[in-house]
């Protein structure tokens, strides 16, 4: 009976990795169309974050938890970068203030722990705090 059972998880685990990668293959060839027509890929970071997801989802569940939890950390991180990137940008051509500062450091703040996130907190509650 056990060899039976072993032999069923073996093919749900290849059964489930043909599904990941049938999955991950449309999302790599799926392209963004625009209003002309043409198309283009999406942003690389994106698809490694959804390609994680997806093999996360047909992964064994201890795997599939830590797959999940370093695709949401590798979303929250990329989109920190962007931001932050943007910011900077922003602060080139329009130089720097107090509001900047301040959206840069809300930027940030979702890759904070502990006393680095309390701090900013309380920056930015008495920002708030003066601002109104």
């Amino acid at each position: 009976m056990d060899d039976n059972k072993n032999k069923y998880e073996k093919l749900e685990y290849i059964t489930k990795g043909i599904c990941a990668a049938n999955k991950i293959n449309e999302m790599y060839n799926s392209r963004i169309q625009t209003r002309d027509g043409s198309s283009i890929m999406p942003d690389r970071l994106d698809m490694l974050c959804e390609m994680l997801n997806i093999i996360a989802q047909y992964s064994p569940a201890p795997q599939s938890r830590l797959l999940g939890n370093a695709a949401d950390k590798s979303a929250k991180y990329s989109e920190a970068y962007r931001n932050i990137k943007l910011q900077i940008n922003n602060v080139r051509s329009n130089g720097m203030n107090i509001d900047t500062v301040i959206s840069t450091l809300k930027y940030i703040r979702p890759l904070l722990r502990g006393q680095q996130l309390h701090t900013i907190d309380k920056i930015i509650r008495v920002y708030d705090i003066i601002k109104s």
